[in-house]
């Protein structure tokens, strides 16, 4: 009876043991996965969209289009297909599409739709034929594009519509067209693109309706303009004799953000032909022999409002000879300006230079030369003013950079900005530098480099005046005629190896809104998906109803206290799961 109790005994404690262990291999395997856990990096995985072709030389529109080898050959089934967020339209390199593009669905934050070059070669070619007619248009939002040659349209070579948000139009080149882009909707980004050698829309004898040959028509509000180069955005006009310019601006326009631009002989800067332009900011532009409109004009008989607009720290050249007048600010329109800010500017003209006098109109801080002698300025010389040579690197070569000894070094006033129109810190000295260039940063690459922040979707400024769907003098599209030819001269590179653009770094866009008036959030630059947030100089200031001013951070890193507190309590974890590891294993045998 002993024998059978102990063999009873003996069979449950075997029992016993093994239910032990297998328990403790249970706990061991949960104790390793949950170890490794900690080891492994996080991942994320987000739904990817579909991706199509299209290529006008091998391509064919009976193919399904979602492949290299099965790509489409025109633009019909682009215009007629719905796509989803994160979805890319692929344009093969050295094709060109004619009918131009239409893109009427809507990404979302995290997943624009992209339209993008690929394979070698030359940019995708997109045009179009008819009056009023369009290379692209995009009636959605949270929609990206990028790499792409428009040309050879009426009117639009992009024209972003009027319920359309988040869109960014980067590294593209617009040329043979009416108007660059013209953006009708509101938080886009149009950036590091190359626009030059336009024509007139409208340009017939009498009355006060042409219009055309201008980079970026703005008409509406809370969009950024940065890191483009225009050039040779002028034409003949009957009503004005030359029309054209950098950016104009049409119906009613608030929290514009126009910054590290390059224009260079166009017909004028800034133009405001009709409606209101307010709580708007122009900084770290370098505008070289725009005519006689050197930084704003108020156009023709057209009725417009400016108020509360800043130019701040821009490089004004004007070297061409032919006119005796210059005008920094003209404000010729009714009623008249208010709460015009000119400030850390340098104007560096050939003969005369005009300030027009208006209301509330602040100038400090700025810097005159006149190569001709004569300065009248219109106005006194305000705070921090000088006439003197600014003493720029090489004016024939287009180099606006500061030697050591010119007089705008450290002659600023702080006004927030982080970053010149070169992408290097400011200030370097004990104060900002006058111009669009601090002294002591190295000198820019070749070819300036669009930022890549992409704009965040901001709610608009403190009501703005809701602007029409087009601008009154603009026709509606119609029955397309035969494309206009490509001018001659319009050059092979984006950018003329005389004046160099700046490039940027990729932290591109200083961060720092002006004390005096703080912006309201813009889109910032770019790439891969929308994101509205101011760009290149200014930081994000708080939502008002001042525009945005150039700024764009990356995020800040989390402070060192902070690592040291992650990196303890992650290494306390793994002590004790090491030892609950061992004890396991050992008790195992």
């Amino acid at each position: 009876m002993f024998s059978r109790l102990r063999a009873n005994n003996s069979q449950r404690h075997i029992g016993l043991t093994s239910r032990v262990r297998a328990i403790r291999f249970g706990a061991l395997a949960l104790a390793a996965a949950f170890v490794l856990s900690l080891a492994l990096p996080a991942t994320r995985t987000e739904a990817a969209g579909a991706a199509y072709y299209v290529d006008s030389a091998a391509g064919s529109d009976s193919n399904a289009g979602t492949s290299p080898d099965q790509a489409w050959k025109t633009l019909a089934p682009v215009n007629s297909h719905t796509f989803q967020p994160g979805d890319v339209i692929n344009l093969a390199r050295g094709s060109t599409f004619s009918g131009g593009l239409r893109i009427n669905s809507s990404g979302q934050s995290g997943s624009p739709i992209t339209v993008q070059a690929y394979g070698s070669g030359a940019k995708p070619v997109l045009t179009n034929s008819g009056q009023y007619s369009r290379s692209l248009e995009i009636n959605g939002s949270w929609v990206v594009v990028t790499g792409l040659m428009l040309r050879d349209a009426d009117e639009f070579g992009v024209r972003i519509g009027e319920n359309a948000t988040n869109d960014v139009v980067r590294d593209c080149e617009m040329t043979n067209v009416g108007i660059g882009v013209g953006i009708y909707g509101q938080h886009n980004l149009v950036t590091g693109n190359y626009i030059h050698d336009l024509k007139m829309v409208v340009n017939t004898p009498g009355g006060d309706d042409d219009y055309g040959a201008y980079a970026i028509g703005l008409y509406n509000s809370n969009n950024e303009i940065s890191y483009n180069r225009a050039e040779r955005c002028k034409a003949s006009s009957y009503d004005y004799g030359t029309d054209g310019g950098f950016v104009e601006f049409y119906n009613n326009v608030s929290g514009a953000n126009i910054h590290h631009n390059w224009a260079q002989d166009d017909n004028g800067f800034i133009e405001v032909g009709g409606g209101s332009a307010t709580d708007s900011v122009v900084a770290y532009n370098v505008a070289v022999n725009n005519g006689s409109l050197a930084v704003m004009h108020i156009s023709g008989n057209f009725q417009a409002t400016v108020s509360n607009f800043r130019f701040e720290n821009n490089t004004v050249v004007e070297t061409a000879v032919g006119s005796n007048t210059y005008d920094i600010l003209d404000f010729i329109g009714t009623p008249p300006a208010n709460a015009v800010t000119l400030r850390n500017n340098i104007l560096y003209v050939n003969q005369f230079q005009v300030v027009s006098n208006s209301p509330n109109f602040t100038h400090d801080h700025n810097l005159y030369y006149f190569m001709q002698s004569q300065t009248q300025l219109g106005a006194p010389l305000g705070p921090g003013e000088k006439i003197a040579d600014p003493l720029f690197a090489n004016v024939g070569a287009g180099d606006y950079h500061l030697t050591a000894n010119s007089p705008a070094i450290d002659a600023g006033v702080d006004l927030g900005y982080h970053q010149d129109y070169a992408g290097q810190a400011v200030p370097q000295g004990n104060a900002p530098d006058l111009g669009a260039y601090e002294y002591g940063g190295a000198a820019p690459t070749a070819t300036p480099v669009p930022p890549t922040a992409t704009p965040t979707q901001v709610p608009p400024t403190a009501t703005p005046v809701p602007p029409t769907a087009t601008p009154t003098q603009v026709p509606p599209t119609a029955t397309p005629v035969p494309p206009t030819t490509t001018p001659t001269q319009v050059p092979p590179t984006a950018t003329p190896t005389q004046v160099p653009p700046t490039a940027t770094p990729t932290q591109v866009p200083p961060t720092a809104t002006p004390t005096q008036a703080p912006l309201t959030a813009t889109p910032s630059q770019v790439p891969p998906e929308p994101t509205a947030t101011a760009t290149p100089a200014p930081s994000q200031p708080p939502a008002t109803a001042a525009p945005t001013q150039p700024a764009s951070n990356p995020a800040p890193r989390p402070s060192q206290q902070e690592g040291q507190t992650s990196r303890w309590r992650q290494s306390d974890h793994l002590r004790f799961w090491s030892w609950l590891f061992g004890w396991l294993w050992g008790g195992c045998w």
